[in-house]
């Protein structure tokens, strides 16, 4: 977070280590997407606003693993 706040960013987005969060301080959000091949799957949406969310899909077939194991 310290580094997006050197370069006067509003959030940090960052992936995959499995460990999907939202850490938000007074001026600067941080998103970890977490792992998108996993179930329950995560992943962060962007609205036309620019408002961010962290999803999570626990519907979806894990295509990308099958493939691999297979």
């Amino acid at each position: 977070m310290d580094y997006g706040r050197s370069k006067g960013a509003d959030a940090v987005i960052c992936g995959h280590t499995h460990l999907s969060m939202k850490m938000e301080s007074d001026d600067i959000t941080y998103y970890n997407t977490g792992c998108w091949t996993d179930m329950p799957s995560t992943y962060i949406v962007v609205d036309e606003f620019g408002n961010a969310s962290l999803r999570e899909d626990v519907y979806t077939p894990n295509y990308i693993t099958e493939a691999v194991a297979s």
